[in-house]
Formats: structure tokens, sequence, C-alpha cells
């Protein structure tokens, strides 16, 4: 059969199943927006309108590059700005000045060599690793976005008992992180194991996507099937943290429309 170019489709078009299974596990938990409760820590547990920055500053600060809000002034040249509340890659560019813009997030750029993405999950006291993305860059391209031209690669092989515990030891400085995607840069994946010679990026809760889909040749059969699974683990822990608030769909939906 044919495999299907699904690669650069845009997000509604692809996410068309996904809308009907989501639908269906709403029906399941009595409620459209059960999601809510999967990352307490988190605005919306990361759908939207959550910051970057405020989940960023949770961190040990050597793991993260040199951050500010609004304005970039003391941070070193060049310097990577994107939107706080925003995601897919909207927005985000290199500037080789300083800058000031309200609701947008400053790093200095991290030239450590190798870029990932690594889909985590806690459920009760299980955790693991479901996705690594690695990526290969433009040459004029210096950001890890799939949406400027970056390349995505399934690099699942690389899921080993050493980098599970070296990821689910950063999870543990999150409290209230129970699923979403890490974005680092890192020097070796042997150093990143022992959480050596790496920066941490970004943080992205419920609205992430296990990005390993995205590489060329992938089966859409295979991408819908991995990610209807990530989202029945989302289920999974929505349902183990019942006993939290869920957010009303009419307060979710206004920050949908306002996002």
């Amino acid at each position: 059969m044919k495999r299907i170019n699904f690669e650069h489709w845009p997000w509604y078009i692809l996410y068309i199943p996904a809308f009907f299974y989501w639908a269906w596990l709403a029906i399941k938990e009595g409620s459209a927006t059960y999601f809510t409760r999967v990352n307490p820590a988190m605005i919306n547990s990361g759908a939207i309108k959550s910051s970057k920055w405020h989940y960023l500053q949770k961190l040990p600060q050597e793991w993260i590059p040199k951050t500010q809000l609004h304005h970039s002034d003391g941070l070193q040249l060049p310097i990577v700005v994107k939107p706080d509340d925003k995601e897919r890659g909207r927005g985000v560019r290199v500037l080789d000045e300083h800058h000031t813009e309200k609701g947008a997030l400053f790093q200095e750029f991290c030239d450590l060599p190798l870029e990932t993405g690594i889909f985590y999950y806690r459920l009760g006291d299980s955790y693991g690793i479901t996705s690594v993305t690695e990526k290969e860059f433009l040459p004029d391209q210096p950001v890890g976005s799939h949406n400027l031209g970056t390349t995505f690669l399934d690099g699942r092989y690389r899921i080993s008992p050493a980098l599970t515990e070296a990821i689910h030891s950063i999870a543990q400085q999150l409290p209230g992180f129970n699923y979403g995607r890490l974005d680092l840069k890192f020097q070796s994946w042997e150093a990143l194991e022992r959480l050596e010679q790496f920066k941490i990026i970004e943080i992205n809760g419920v609205n992430s996507e296990p990005t390993h889909i995205y590489q060329p040749g992938y089966s859409l059969w295979e991408a819908y099937g991995d990610i209807f699974r990530h989202m029945k683990l989302m289920q999974q822990i929505a349902r183990q943290n019942k006993e939290l608030n869920t957010r009303p769909v009419w307060s979710f939906l206004n920050d949908w429309i306002c996002a």
C-alpha cells in the first residue's frame, strides 16, 4: 500500500479522527475538559494559555538557558525569542540584537549540538518515555521547529533505563507534571543519561505531540495509533486525578478563543 505523506498537513486536518476519539473519552469521563486534571501545576494542564516561563523557573537554573520575560536586556547575543504561551513553533526566531516584546520569552541561544523532544508520563507509581524525536536542522535554521523546516526523526531506539531515569529525575523537579514533552539541547546521549551538558529549552503539557510521528515516510495509520495511545494515557492520568477540579467548559473555551 502506498504511504500517505501527512508530514506537513495542517494540524486541524491531521487531528480530525482524534477529535472524535476525544469526544468518546469525554463521554466516558463525563466532562469535555477532563484533560485539565492531568498536570495540576500548569494552567489548563498545558493545553492553552500556559506560560513556558512559569514552569521553567521551577527547574534548577543550571538546567535551562538564561531566560527572561518581555525583554532581552542582560542576555548574551544571539537570543531566541518565542511567545510565552503559544505552541507548535509559532513566532520563534533568532535575533542578533536586543529586543523588547510584551508576552515574549527571551533565551540565550544554546549552541549545544544535539536537540531532542522526549515525551514523559507518570501514572501512579509507574513512569516512562513514550516518544523520542531526533532533529536534523537546515543549514541556515538554528531553531529546532518542524514548522521552520527541521526534519523530525523517530528516535525511540534511544529509550533506555538510563535515559528513562534521567528524564524521571528532571520530572521530579516539576510538581504536578505527569504528561508532556521536554525539549532539550545536549552534548551527547551518554552525557544526557548522566544529566550532564544539557539544557531544557521548553516544557509542554497536554498539548504535546509524540513528534516522532513526523519522520518522513512514517505510516499515517501508525501515527494515529501513537496519537490515540497517548490520548488514552492522558485519560488514565486524568481519571487518577479525579479528585481535582476540572476546568469548566465555558472558562476553557474563553481561553481558547482568546489564545
